[in-house]
């Protein structure tokens, strides 16, 4: 349960609500608000006015999104509703990161939750603006008749925070500007008619509310790389939300998968796959402005890019010696502050860097001339290679291989998948992930191409 609800009472035209704590023994149904923060700070309670909250909060206070929740709770005949800004202290570290580590049982335990989709901030509203918007009837007529139904796009799902509240909630009901979709389990419907239907595990849609109780327990590891590889191409306010704002997904996850061990974005159960990560090629989005700490180098979370996954198996001569992250408070799920990966195997150092296809290059080779091979690079951080000159330059990086394909994407089985590392200027004796590397030959997988040290060589990654 949420440590405070919203208290609306009976009375619809009630002037105020207030903020009341709710135990463990607390059984009255509820209703969750889930709305886009912007670059408006919503009304919010703070360590000064908590005392005033739970006496009263006046119903002109709210900005509309907030009323118009007020107003839809109370019409469905529900007298508590949950709202971030307002039942979490915003200003207290302490409260903020207990009441986040309960995000999945939160949403998961409402009776519906309301998402303000087309709002901008908590000023737009969810009610829509009725009639419904039109939509465009196309006949195909042919040898089989067909109807498509086209309306102008009216969806804001594209934030990192709605996703996670999307997929924990039971039930959903999403205001759009001009229309109401409804949305469970196992039936999506929305005001134009029934021109939607029921789920299909094999649609798109699999990835945006996968339920976890129909995937076979082999697969829902699999499952976790697919919810990586949709949640990249969100967006965030803040950066450092990369991981809390998927916490509530792992802990639902972990009551699954019977596995607590979670580092970093990163199931300990599903290395080494979890280190195949690489950036999209297909469109880079532009750089962070401000490089704070989100996730240890060798993590997805590292990195704001949309991201795909690759397979493959570990070589027999890459082992992780050691593989931990450090979090601020008691949620494993959540925000971390450092981490490290060790680990041995074959290496190669100091490739040609090789740009290719104009300016700004779209591809990146990393060429040995001794032995003669190259590899695809796939660098975490595609604008940090773009000011090198064309001609290409030795780089004092390592290359290590960690893992031969399964897949058919990179030159099919057999093909050395590798990391590119780079010493940290940060921590001494320690070297930070800048990309990885993929080859379409399975010839360079061979022992006797790679540097092998005895004792073999460690790497420190943070």
């Amino acid at each position: 349960m949420p440590g405070r609800l919203l208290d609306l009472e009976t009375e619809f035209n009630n002037p105020t609500i207030r903020l009341v704590k709710s135990d463990a023994g607390f059984t009255t149904p509820y209703m969750t608000l889930s709305h886009r923060w912007g670059n408006v700070h919503p009304c919010k309670t703070i360590t000064t006015n908590l005392s005033e909250r739970f006496c009263e909060i006046e119903m002109n206070e709210l900005p509309k999104t907030f009323q118009h929740a007020v107003k839809i709770t109370r019409s469905l005949g529900i007298r508590f509703l949950w709202i971030d800004s307002l039942c979490i202290v915003q200003d207290d570290p302490y409260d903020w990161e207990r009441e986040a580590s309960k995000m999945a049982s939160i949403y998961s335990g409402s009776y519906l939750t309301i998402m303000a989709v087309s709002s901008a901030d908590s000023r737009g509203g969810c009610i829509p603006e009725y009639p419904p918007s039109a939509y465009f009837k196309i006949d195909a007529k042919g040898a089989t008749q067909k109807s498509i139904y086209v309306r102008q796009d009216q969806n804001d799902l594209s934030r990192g925070w709605v996703y996670q509240e999307r997929i924990l909630s039971l039930r959903v009901a999403l205001f759009h500007k001009n229309e109401i979709f409804w949305e469970c389990k196992s039936f999506l419907k929305c005001e134009c008619e029934e021109h939607l239907t029921r789920f299909n595990s094999q649609d798109d849609t699999s990835l945006v509310r996968p339920v976890l109780e129909q995937i076979p327990p082999e697969k829902l590891l699999d499952t976790w790389e697919d919810i990586i590889s949709y949640y990249s191409q969100l967006l965030l306010t803040y950066p450092k939300d990369k991981l809390p704002a998927l916490a509530g997904i792992a802990t639902l996850f972990s009551q699954h998968v019977g596995d607590t061990d979670y580092l970093a974005g990163i199931w300990k159960a599903l290395l080494p796959s979890s280190l195949f990560w690489h950036t999209s090629p297909v469109e880079p989005r532009l750089p962070e402005t401000a490089k704070e700490f989100k996730a240890p180098s060798w993590s997805w979370a590292a990195t704001h890019t949309p991201l795909m996954i690759t397979r493959g198996t570990f070589h027999e001569d890459f082992t992780i010696l050691d593989i931990w992250c450090r979090v601020p408070g008691k949620n494993p799920f959540g925000e971390v502050t450092e981490g490290c990966l060790t680990a041995t195997g074959l290496y190669l150092e100091n490739p040609t860097f090789q740009p290719l296809h104009g300016f700004p290059p779209q591809d990146f080779n990393l060429i040995f001339h001794e032995p003669e091979i190259w590899f695809k690079f796939h660098p975490d951080d595609v604008y940090a290679f773009y000011d090198y000159d064309t001609g290409g330059q030795v780089m004092p990086w390592t290359v290590v291989f960690i893992a031969e394909s399964t897949g058919s994407i990179y030159g099919g089985p057999g093909c050395p998948l590798v990391l590119v590392l780079k010493a940290s200027d940060k921590v001494e004796g320690s070297y930070i992930r800048i990309g990885l590397g993929t080859s379409n030959d399975a010839s360079y997988s061979k022992k006797e191409i790679w540097r092998r040290d005895e004792p073999m060589k460690v790497f420190r990654i943070v």
